[in-house]
């Protein structure tokens, strides 16, 4: 391995920022654990999304040493097409990362630039769930435009797709046909303390977290009119930005269908740094997603030592037969409402059950996987890629 090869990453959003959820946690944990072995530059917004300024006390449009790698926070209009080619140029990596399927800025203008210039450079794409059926159905005009223009090109013969799961290679399958070259391989984890077990539960109570953005995909108002329902006290905290104001005023009509409303509160803003303890500080986490390429809340949940309960939309598999929580069909809300009912009339000891559990599970993905010697093995043998386009 050789300190000298480089990856030119590209995503639409990086810490600082928080908002965008999954993807920033996606390349900072691949950016964690091979910033050591590569030379990583890494090409970002200069702002989280949704927002109108910069970062504060971020300097934008120029290259910064960070530790152990480098980045540029360009601001909107930076980016165009003669100025990615001048940085590709100047650069010239070994790989160019792209972690994103749909945005013009951050994964179609490198993919065009590339295409006409630079064909001898490897390139990964992520598409980061983006090619899922339940995600396809949003902008779908603008989808469809793009998906044409990138086939009509070529552009699919001359990358290597990442998959994070078998699922989400059907997916690249599906849309691009299976002669494409797709990688299986996996995000990088987070890191795991050590396990904390819940000290306040009673029977007829129960806490839970939902950790995403407020939007169709990640399925919040089926979640809610599951709990108005429900019998016990049973309080809900949701931790993520108001992606879609529409969809959020009708769960603001199904939260107004609760006996005290006081029991569902929004943060919004919740910087990554916090939201470990905030976990802690419920007993179980929920999220019966529309479809998660990975789903790094899930697994920060898990490792927290905190049982998850979730639909069968994503790779996190098999919980219940190991004591970690419960993967439902959406198609079954029946079974969703019986495990909250069992949920409320858990006492401390069988809630922890689960919580070790969880733990558990989460620990045993950790030391099963050599997902950084997978990395590397794509990414040393980069010329293969090159010899067959």
């Amino acid at each position: 391995m050789n300190k000298q090869c480089k990856i030119l990453i590209f995503v639409d959003w990086f810490e600082p920022g928080f908002k965008a959820g999954g993807p920033i946690r996606s390349v900072a944990n691949f950016v964690y654990h091979l910033k050591d072995i590569y030379d990583i530059h890494l090409i970002t917004s200069d702002r989280d999304i949704g927002e109108d300024k910069s970062y504060e006390g971020i300097p934008t449009n120029k290259w910064i040493d960070k530790n152990g790698y480098r980045i540029l926070y360009a601001a909107p209009g930076y980016l165009t097409f003669f100025s990615l080619k001048r940085w590709i140029g100047e650069i010239f990596p070994d790989w160019i990362y792209i972690n994103s399927m749909f945005s013009w800025t951050f994964s179609i203008l490198p993919v065009l630039v590339h295409r006409i210039f630079y064909k001898n450079i490897s390139v990964l794409l992520a598409p980061r769930g983006m090619l899922k059926n339940s995600a396809l159905q949003y902008k779908q005009n603008k989808k469809r435009i793009f998906l044409k223009l990138f086939k009509s090109l070529y552009i699919p013969r001359n990358i290597i797709f990442q998959a994070t799961d078998s699922t989400e290679k059907k997916d690249i399958d599906s849309v691009f046909g299976k002669r494409e070259h797709v990688k299986l391989l996996p995000n990088f984890p987070g890191i795991q303390k050590r396990f904390q077990s819940v000290t306040d539960k009673k029977r007829g109570e129960l806490r839970l977290v939902f950790v995403g953005r407020v939007h169709p995909i990640k399925n919040l108002a089926f979640l809610l009119n599951i709990l108005a329902t429900a019998k016990g006290k049973i309080e809900v905290t949701i931790i993520g930005s108001i992606e879609d104001k529409l969809y959020w005023k009708h769960c603001q009509t199904i939260i107004d269908r609760f006996e005290d409303r006081s029991n569902v509160k929004i943060l919004e803003n919740i910087a990554h740094s916090q939201l470990e303890q905030l976990i802690i500080d419920h007993h179980v986490f929920v999220l019966p997603t529309q479809g998660e390429n990975y789903g790094h809340a899930i697994f920060e949940s898990l490792a927290a030592g905190r049982p998850v309960l979730i639909s069968d939309q994503t790779p996190w598999r098999n919980l219940t037969a190991n004591n970690a929580g419960w993967d439902i069909a959406l198609t079954d809300a029946g079974q969703f409402k019986k495990i909250i009912a069992v949920l409320v009339d858990m006492d401390i000891t069988q809630l922890n059950v689960w919580c070790e559990g969880a733990w558990i599970y989460c620990n045993e993905y950790l030391t099963s996987s050599d997902l950084k010697k997978n990395y590397t093995d794509l990414l040393e043998k980069d010329n293969l890629c090159r010899k067959e386009f």
